[in-house]
């Protein structure tokens, strides 16, 4: 036994780093940088490479069809909305084009939107429109935690299914890892179809531990949605270890609830391995589209596009949605993010921007709550504080909300992180706005938020400790995992 562990299985584990990085060279195509990273790990490493490429590296082949098969049978099926005052959007025509016909995110404007930013103010009203339920609830959550607030959304929706309700629930294999096997089998005893995206039968070795659902959608009957930034739990409404909960979601009503569905039903499909629209010729019938995909009949005018974005799509959407709105900002850009790694795209575009005269504001936590990239965050902060770029560290609690505000024309809130994971790993869905009153409205919420957030001087960057330059540049060479 002995001499496996010395002579046998490190052989093996250099054979598989070398196989490995064949694989990177000649079959995946990374980018240089993330080729580079992983071929620099694996040469000069032999058991922390091999598991670090088998959790973090591989690449996610899975072919998407059900997202195709939907896109196909529900796109021809609902032409893009017309409406008068569009040349209002002509700035914004090209992002819209892209968005609708490389992943046919339809353009609609039959929309009325109400935004939230405080759990306690946002829980309440998903309960309150759960209850009042009467064909189907969606769900899809990155977290689902098992605690007060959890188990009172529970509650209303086992409630719900007994009444002979539909009710789909997808939660996470990595971020609700800790929901207990009994809670989920209370859920489907009472008619609940739970489902987990990607289940962690090895937590520490498992080989899709990068790829997540990081969505939060709710989308009741077809005539009532949610989408943002906030998970379920107590320490969304303030009562966890880092206090007060800063987000940002977005409750819906209107013809984009059409656009959620579909990727509601993407995800679910997905997790159900594709199984059921494997035959080419079958066509969603027209009882199914009256149930899932109603009609509405809303007086709002919000011009939305709802767009998802994974590891298996043919286009980076949201990543390249957020790069066209600050390559075109004039005016200001405003962002959100917990998370701040930027690829070199977006490095790029705000370094342009700055120089170009354009005012970028950017709040991130002044608290870690995943410290490594907390720190890579930081260095990046610390090279664009050159190029004239404001950054401030919210100081109310933590700040988790995901959003982007430019030239008073466009917006964007979701579940996407400004990071590598959230640009290539996960599975992530946002909503963009074209429409002026929820523009001011989060226009307005990131200006009150200035009031409580400290900003970042070079000089107060500067004389930071040496063992903080350290952990940031460290941090930094893990960036592209991160």
């Amino acid at each position: 036994m002995n001499d496996f562990f010395t002579i046998y299985l490190p052989r093996y584990l250099y054979f598989g780093n070398i196989f490995f990085i064949v694989t990177i060279i000649f079959v995946e195509r990374k980018k240089p940088v993330y080729s580079l990273f992983w071929i620099t790990i694996l040469t000069f490493t032999s058991y922390l490479g091999f598991l670090m490429y088998l959790m973090f590296g591989l690449s996610f082949r899975k072919r998407r069809v059900t997202k195709k098969f939907y896109q196909r049978n529900l796109f021809r099926r609902a032409a893009p909305e017309r409406r008068k005052g569009l040349q209002k959007l002509a700035p914004w025509k090209h992002l819209i084009n892209y968005l609708e016909f490389a992943g046919k995110n339809r353009l609609t404007f039959s929309n009325d939107v109400m935004l939230f930013t405080q759990g306690t103010k946002l829980f309440p009203r998903i309960i309150e429109d759960i209850l009042s339920a009467e064909n189907f609830i969606h769900m899809e959550y990155f977290i689902f935690d098992y605690d007060t607030l959890g188990i009172k959304i529970a509650g209303a929706l086992m409630k719900k299914a007994r009444e002979g309700l539909e009710v789909k629930l997808i939660i996470d294999g990595v971020g609700s890892r800790k929901l207990p096997k009994h809670f989920i089998n209370d859920m489907r005893k009472s008619g609940i179809e739970v489902e987990t995206f990607f289940p962690l039968y090895l937590p520490a070795i498992h080989l899709r531990i990068n790829y997540r659902t990081h969505r939060k959608i709710i989308i009741i009957d077809g005539k009532v949605a949610y989408m943002g930034g906030f998970n379920i739990g107590d320490a969304y409404i303030g009562d966890g270890p880092l206090g007060y909960w800063r987000d940002s979601h977005i409750r819906f009503r209107g013809t984009i609830i059409q656009e959620m569905q579909k990727e509601f039903f993407s995800s679910w499909s997905f997790t159900k391995n594709q199984k059921i629209f494997r035959g080419k010729k079958k066509e969603i019938t027209h009882t199914e589209l009256e149930k899932y995909f109603p009609k509405v009949d809303i007086k709002g005018e919000c011009p939305i596009q709802i767009v998802g974005s994974a590891p298996d799509y043919d286009f980076r959407l949201i990543r390249d949605g957020f790069l066209k709105i600050i390559s075109s900002a004039k005016k200001y850009i405003y962002i959100h993010t917990p998370y701040f790694i930027p690829d070199d795209s977006t490095f790029d575009a705000l370094k342009l921007a700055a120089l170009s005269g354009v005012k970028v504001k950017i709040i991130i936590p002044d608290k870690p709550d995943h410290i490594m990239v907390y720190w890579a965050s930081l260095s990046f902060v610390g090279e664009l504080l050159n190029y004239g770029i404001d950054f401030y560290t919210y100081n109310n609690g933590f700040l988790h909300s995901k959003m982007i505000v430019s030239d008073d024309s466009i917006a964007t809130v979701g579940s996407a992180n400004f990071d590598h994971r959230s640009f290539y790993q996960n599975f992530e869905i946002n909503a963009f706005f074209y429409g002026e009153d929820i523009i001011k409205k989060l226009k307005k919420s990131f200006i009150e938020d200035l009031k409580v957030s400290s900003k970042i001087s070079k000089d107060r960057y500067e004389k930071r400790k040496i063992i903080v330059k350290i952990k940031e540049s460290v941090s930094r060479l893990f960036s592209p995992i991160l």
